[in-house]
């Protein structure tokens, strides 16, 4: 279980939202000149920020198993935020309202 504001998430919830976010990416046109796993590891960023968003989605242990620091994924997770909004609740039921712009600390890397 990963915390969660006043609760907890489970790795479930994380699979569950990150292969939904993944797919939505097959959407849009924008996102087919990214790699498949760069696809892959800005739906993990953005999901775990979507539901978490007072905690940063990156760490070390995530940067060293997926080998992309947060800067290398800045533009793919913005682009991904935009095709959630677009089509995730039209295809997902994913709420779009939520969660808040992404603090650009958050793609800052772990020096």
């Amino acid at each position: 279980m990963y915390f969660l504001g006043e609760g907890y998430y489970s790795i479930e919830d994380l699979e569950c939202m990150s292969g939904k976010l993944a797919k939505i990416s097959l959407m849009s046109y924008r996102m087919v000149g990214y790699k498949p796993s760069l696809v892959a590891a800005s739906s993990v960023f953005l999901a775990k920020y979507i539901l978490n968003p007072s905690e940063r989605p990156w760490n070390r242990t995530v940067q060293h198993y997926t080998g992309y620091e947060p800067s290398d994924l800045k533009e793919c997770v913005l682009e991904l935020a935009e095709a959630r909004d677009l089509y995730g609740y039209v295809a997902y039921a994913i709420p779009t309202s939520q969660p808040p712009p992404i603090p650009s600390h958050f793609f800052t890397n772990f020096g």
